[in-house]
């Protein structure tokens, strides 16, 4: 899958209506579905806000999987995070999927100047930040590695709706060409 190569989405019905943007941490999946919603005037679902509760408190798996179900049954969206046990739950519902695979050093880079830049993020809970603990360790193997560990699993639950529009983002230069003409997919 490369950028721009999948099959067009149906302009029935308005072209793409349901976003689906998926990639590691720091690989800019809330400001690009930020900045998209703005731009077509759409909803964004950051996940993140619906998964957590205060200090990082998970939803259990499968009253997140009902909200999730929920939270995919608009007609309008653009939805933001991974969590890969809910991909193929959104998938059917999404007319067009943006896979961002940046760099994983890149990617860590943004999520390290994040914690140390006191900017709200509205795709957290107010309650939950992002000061360094000692699990960040652990977090931060999940992102070096999410390459063979995570994306795999990602790219093979793409694979399973082979007329679904796939955009692989694979550096910067790919989301400034992408978001110059976004819904050139829809056409």
């Amino acid at each position: 899958m490369t950028e721009g190569t999948r099959h067009r989405a149906s302009t029935e019905g308005g072209g793409c209506r349901r976003w689906l943007i998926l990639g590691p941490s720091g690989s800019g999946k809330s400001t690009l579905s930020r900045e998209l919603g703005a731009r077509l005037g759409l909803p964004v679902v950051h996940l993140d806000l619906h998964y957590w509760s205060g200090e990082w408190v998970p939803t259990p798996r499968e009253e997140w999987r009902a909200a999730v179900v929920s939270l995919s049954s608009g007609e309008d969206w653009i939805m933001d995070g991974n969590y890969g046990g809910t991909i193929a739950d959104r998938l059917p519902r999404a007319d067009v999927v943006v896979l961002l695979d940046l760099n994983p050093l890149l990617c860590l880079f943004r999520v390290i100047s994040r914690r140390f830049r006191a900017a709200d993020r509205p795709d957290i809970p107010e309650d939950c930040d992002d000061r360094f603990r000692l699990s960040d360790a652990t977090f931060f193997w999940w992102l070096l590695s999410y390459r063979w560990r995570s994306r795999p699993r990602v790219l093979a639950n793409i694979r399973a709706h082979p007329t679904l529009p796939c955009l692989h983002l694979r550096s910067r230069k790919d989301v400034e060409r992408f978001m110059k003409d976004p819904t050139y997919i829809c056409r």
